[in-house]
């Protein structure tokens, strides 16, 4: 899972290029559904995110009960807002 601070991203998926500017979780579907990633994301020159691995987020959430519904609000929105531009 990934979370673009500043910057643009681009995801390929299906021959389409969509560009994702700033503030964005990408890797959110393959995260809920346990799953690969469906599409290819290429962080462009100067682009600054941040990365979990799926192991370790799982592990916290199990244990953090309120992190884990926290996350899954901020993964809902942030789909939410995505569906809504497309």
């Amino acid at each position: 899972l990934h979370y673009i601070l500043s910057g643009t991203v681009e995801i390929t998926k299906k021959g389409r290029k969509i560009p994702i500017e700033g503030r964005h979780f990408i890797g959110e579907i393959g995260y809920l559904q346990q799953s690969p990633a469906s599409a290819t994301v290429v962080a462009k020159p100067g682009c600054t995110y941040m990365s979990w691995k799926h192991a370790d987020l799982v592990k916290l959430t199990t244990r953090h009960d309120v992190l884990r519904q926290s996350l899954h609000n901020l993964l809902s929105a942030d789909l939410a807002m995505k569906v809504a531009r497309a």
